[in-house]
């Protein structure tokens, strides 16, 4: 679980084909806004090397699915 920007997101993965070298990963994404009860479930699917990749990249379409809902953050 991580918290970005007032959301918790939340990534699992599991390996949807063999590959090789890489394989094929389904991601289940769950992003809630901290001050709401229910989550929003998304489905993605990467290619990478290992499980541990596949959460990092799973994450990182979450926060540029957060991002592009709220806008770019500004750094000062």
């Amino acid at each position: 679980m991580e918290i970005y920007r007032g959301h918790e997101i939340t990534c699992g993965a599991k390996r949807a084909t063999l590959g090789k070298p890489s394989a094929k990963w389904c991601c289940s994404l769950s992003i809630r806004q901290v001050d709401q009860a229910l989550p929003t479930y998304y489905k993605v699917s990467v290619t990478t090397w290992t499980v541990d990749t596949a959460r990092l990249l799973g994450l990182c379409h979450a926060r540029e699915h957060i991002d592009g809902v709220l806008g770019a953050e500004l750094v000062a």
